[in-house]
């Protein structure tokens, strides 16, 4: 995903296209909206580099305030032709809480369109996520990512293997075919010369699992007796 948004920041096309719309509201409506360098957002920093050009960094966004303006939340103020990167999505968009997903949030995908956004998500299990984003998406699968090294130990090219899917009715039934029917995908591979984790933290979920453990030490029993209090709730 992270390659996918990288481009995007360089976009030219897309960003002049964006940048446009928002000059011409500050110009016929008198607004003064700021006009960013590119279109590209994300649930986690990024930056992104390219050769020739400046470093440039993702919109920090947080994925339960995208939406339309409402009563209860307050949205962020979407760019046209933003483009959006979430990491594990099914935090935000649980097909188990399909109750709670507010009409002012499915409506943003239902129409988003009409503003010309594009969301990446990315998940470890496709059907965890809502089945009104999911019916309206296209799917990817990372089946291997090889990595060469120089002889300093230092990453020069990364290769994922990637298999596309169409609808999420294929999906489905790959699944159910223990990911073994080759008629539901397109198999391909994405090239990237550079080292991609050092445009982003790929593991920035890290500190949850240090957090409420502040004056704790990590218990270290070689014994199940311990356990007992804390599987009853203790």
């Amino acid at each position: 995903m992270v390659k996918k948004l990288n481009e995007i920041a360089f976009d030219t096309e897309r960003n002049r296209i964006m940048q446009a719309v928002i000059q011409a509201k500050n110009d016929i409506e008198g607004r003064k909206l700021t006009i960013p360098e590119h279109c590209v957002s994300a649930n986690f920093e990024i930056t992104f580099k390219k050769e020739f050009y400046s470093p440039r960094y993702a919109r920090v966004i947080d994925p339960n305030r995208l939406g339309f303006a409402n009563e209860k939340v307050k949205t962020h103020f979407i760019l046209p032709y933003e483009t959006f990167g979430i990491m594990e999505a099914q935090q935000y968009y649980n097909s188990r809480e399909f109750g709670s997903f507010p009409k002012w949030q499915s409506s943003l995908f239902e129409q988003h369109g009409h503003n010309h956004l594009n969301f990446y998500m990315d998940t470890q299990r496709p059907g965890l996520i809502d089945i009104n984003i999911r019916e309206l998406a296209q799917f990817i699968e990372i089946r291997n990512l090889a990595i060469k090294y120089d002889k300093y130990g230092r990453i020069t090219e990364m290769e994922w293997t990637v298999r596309e899917f169409d609808n999420s009715g294929a999906v489905d039934e790959y699944m159910k075919s223990s990911k073994k029917d080759r008629s539901l995908y397109f198999e391909y591979k994405e090239t990237y010369c550079r080292d991609i984790f050092k445009q982003y933290n790929s593991c920035y979920c890290e500190s949850k699992f240090y957090e409420g453990h502040d004056n704790e030490d990590f218990d270290l029993a070689y014994s199940a007796e311990y356990l007992k209090d804390s599987i009853q709730g203790a």
